[in-house]
């Protein structure tokens, strides 16, 4: 016999903590011969991760946009919402409206590169019921 339980997100994603690490614990007595029967799994959940996209054709010392992405996979906003980005950005940490749940996010920075070559942006993004969703790229810029 198979018994399912669902568990909803507003459940559990208020008590996540860090690293979102869940045990599931499941203890069942056989009725038949009075065996107790104990199971646990320890699992992470896993975050989205944040995109970037930078333009094919962005050159040094030219103002291209920059557009930071994720989707909420879950059942409610995201509020309380900021973008802290590292690397060649100006801005540091922008303040962000609340994202809908089950939605796809896109925000767009203009950014300017006065050095050809190799660049690293990075980026973390936080909320009140969800924090680190993060990520990063490469590019290269040419003159």
């Amino acid at each position: 016999q198979v018994l399912t339980h669902e568990v909803k997100g507003e459940t559990y994603v208020p008590h996540l903590v860090e690293q979102c690490a869940m045990e599931v614990r499941v203890t069942a007595l056989i009725k038949e011969n009075g065996v107790i029967y104990i199971k646990s799994d320890e699992f992470r959940l896993r975050r989205p991760d944040l995109s970037f996209e930078v333009p094919k054709n962005a050159k040094n010392g030219v103002p291209f946009d920059l557009t930071v992405s994720f989707k909420n996979t879950l059942p409610h906003p995201l509020t309380k919402c900021s973008l802290d980005l590292d690397g060649v950005v100006e801005d540091d940490e922008v303040k962000l409206s609340d994202v809908p749940a089950n939605s796809e996010w896109k925000h767009t920075v203009k950014v300017t590169v006065n050095k050809s070559g190799q660049h690293q942006i990075s980026g973390s993004f936080d909320s009140a019921e969800l924090t680190d969703i993060s990520g990063y790229i490469n590019f290269t810029l040419k003159d």
